[in-house]
């Protein structure tokens, strides 16, 4: 069904014009034996011979502002099964992928050989995610009336400082700066 859609997808996008491109496409966990709610690794193989067999081309984050008509920036959400599965599909396809990093994976000790063995990756560039703390359940900026000025800078002054501490977390780790941001849904 997956494999489906993403054809679909890409079907319609293709016969869009040049200026519709690059194309971002985000996958969470990957799993073997899949679970609810990931992918196994044989499903995000087919998705990238899919992209492969018709001409999309994978592109670094820091690769957009020139990529060209038929780009795919590839992310995927969980460090640890990027590293485990996603990291050999890559080096088999020879494709490039962001491997966002939140709040909470940035700060566990336990992941830190994880994301220096992503960072090791040819294939990989480490980006922090945006998200709210557990427990917050409001958005860290909400657009349009209706927030008080005084709580959205203390919402700005938290996603700042959490930005921050993640991307200083990530230089810390991988031994280098990270080249984006990537937003959670409903962050922004």
């Amino acid at each position: 069904m997956r494999s489906a859609m993403l054809a679909l997808l890409l079907a319609v996008l293709s016969a869009l014009p040049a200026a519709a491109a690059p194309l971002a496409l985000a996958w969470g966990e990957v799993a073997e034996p899949v679970k609810a709610g990931a992918l196994s690794p044989g499903q995000v193989a087919e998705h990238l011979e899919f992209l492969q067999a018709h001409g999309w081309q994978a592109v670094r984050a820091r690769d957009l502002g020139t990529a060209g008509e038929r780009s795919v920036l590839l992310t995927f959400d969980d460090p640890a099964s990027a590293l485990r599965y996603v990291v050999p599909l890559l080096d088999i396809y020879r494709m490039v992928a962001v491997v966002t990093v939140g709040p909470a994976q940035s700060a566990d000790p336990d992941l830190a050989p994880v994301l220096a063995g992503l960072a090791a990756s040819p294939w990989v560039e480490l980006v922090p995610r945006v998200e709210e703390p557990e427990g917050v359940g409001a958005p860290a900026v909400r657009c349009g009336a209706g927030d008080p000025r005084r709580r959205g800078e203390d919402r700005l002054s938290r996603l700042s400082r959490t930005l921050k501490a993640q991307a200083d977390r990530l230089r810390e780790v991988t031994g280098a700066a990270p080249v984006g941001v990537a937003w959670a849904p409903g962050t922004w």
